[in-house]
């Protein structure tokens, strides 16, 4: 067997890139790269019991060449008897329309098609050809932006259905393997211009690291797989810390923020990120920037601070509970008159003057009947309140903070009040300095809902 098919079968197995009886669809640009992974699979194909079949997909940035390199595409799955699945698309546009990079446009195109190529084909892994050369240059790119060890880790081997079968294979492997079985492949001369960066790494830094050190190459795939390594590790990690201090409540995240801030911050920031996808984000734009300051906010001694995320969510602090969430504003609460017998809902409680049985009510005021001729209400807090408790008068505002009654929750905490003064307010139970006369109270029951 030629050593470069061995390496790419033990490349496959080692990762478990394919099983027996699965569907491998092969991303064929028309480039030397995936011609040559594309007859490589063929001849593997009997050996890891697998069947192919190949997608192409035209991305509108050099037309003049689409026909070729289509038609390329075509003999070579013609004369391995494997199907082809052929698309286009216009990343120039798509790129102008999204405000995006040529590249990024017309990785989203292909990889999209791709997609829907192996969905249409009932392909199980989508094979592309990425090789050890690109994963070096990766690295490198992302070294260059800031990253942590998710992009030190160059091109994954395997992930989310994508499968490198060259990624252990260098460029010039590749090469000598299809010269020698006198391959076709299309040139795309967009791979000279070092205006685009992975071209200038590819052909200035990648040479001047090879005059260092000759094995520079191999010396960096190593060191991206002790990346990866590390990372699924953390990520471990983070998965458990996530899972132990959180749970999703009404489509918000709650986390003990003492245990997020007091985690080792290689694991404490994954699990923050980790929570804000849960909470409905977008991982793409949750950056290391957000991470700390989620931590940060965790770590805060204001207990009820808060801050904005993308997607238009909000981390807050509940005391605590660190909350993530969509930040949306709630009406403010009116003042209600409450009529005997009659339960009226308020915001996330219930409430009932003379209710017909208390079993019912988690909480209720015994109030003497002096000042209620004129009705009893229900209505959020106002400035400057005060209240009569035993031991004294309290503001309304010190006695929340005293409950740690969240911030979110303080003006929706109910304050009864007749027409001159506040007489019971309501938490866990009902707070007044009125002494119960169960005889002749007036009595006001509560209870905390679900909103």
């Amino acid at each position: 067997m030629d050593r470069l098919i061995e390496a790419v079968r033990r490349t496959v197995e080692k990762y478990g890139m394919a099983q027996p009886g699965q569907t491998v669809l092969c991303a064929l640009s028309g480039g030397a790269d995936s011609v040559c992974m594309t007859h490589v699979l063929s001849r593997l194909a009997p050996v890891l019991g697998v069947r192919l079949c190949a997608a192409h997909y035209s991305h509108g940035i050099r037309p003049e060449a689409a026909d070729g390199e289509r038609a390329l595409a075509q003999s070579l799955c013609d004369s391995l008897d494997i199907p082809l699945f052929c698309g286009r698309g216009d990343a120039p546009v798509y790129a102008r329309q999204q405000g995006i990079s040529l590249e990024e446009a017309a990785r989203r195109l292909r990889y999209g098609f791709l997609r829907r190529a192996a969905e249409e084909s009932g392909s199980q892994r989508i094979a592309t050809a990425h090789h050890r050369d690109d994963s070096c240059e990766t690295l490198l790119l992302n070294l260059a932006r800031g990253s942590g060890t998710v992009g030190l880790g160059g091109i994954p081997p395997v992930r989310d259905g994508l499968i490198r079968p060259l990624i252990d294979v260098t460029r010039e492997q590749i090469e000598r393997y299809v010269r020698q079985n006198n391959l076709r492949w299309a040139q795309d001369e967009s791979n000279f211009d070092q205006s685009i960066p992975r071209n200038l790494v590819r052909r200035t830094v990648m040479p001047a690291l090879k005059s260092i050190n000759a094995r520079a190459a191999d010396n960096m795939a190593r060191a991206a797989e002790l990346a990866r390594i590390d990372g699924d590790f953390l990520l471990h990690c983070a998965h458990q810390l996530a899972d132990s201090a959180a749970c999703v409540r009404g489509g918000r995240v709650e986390a003990d923020a003492q245990a997020l801030a007091g985690a080792h911050p290689a694991v404490s920031g994954r699990a923050v990120r980790l929570l804000y996808v849960r909470a409905g984000g977008r991982e793409s734009v949750f950056t290391l920037r957000h991470a700390q300051a989620v931590l940060a906010l965790c770590a805060a001694a204001n207990p009820s601070a808060r801050i904005s995320l993308p997607d238009g969510m909000t981390a807050s602090r509940r005391y605590e509970t660190l909350v993530i969430g969509r930040g949306c504003e709630r009406a403010p609460l009116p003042c209600i008159r409450l009529e005997p017998g009659e339960p009226v809902r308020w915001g996330e409680w219930t409430l009932c003057l003379s209710p017909g049985n208390l079993a019912d009510w988690p909480a209720a005021a015994f109030l003497s009947p002096g000042g209620t001729e004129g009705g009893l209400f229900v209505r959020p807090r106002a400035a400057g309140d005060v209240i009569g408790l035993p031991g004294g008068h309290k503001s309304v505002k010190k006695w929340m903070i005293d409950r740690k009654i969240p911030q979110k929750d303080r003006d929706r905490t109910p304050v009864l009040c007749d027409n001159k003064k506040i007489r019971a307010l309501f938490w866990d139970r009902a707070y007044t300095a009125e002494k119960e006369d169960k005889q002749r109270a007036v009595v006001v029951a509560a209870r905390r809902e679900q909103e």
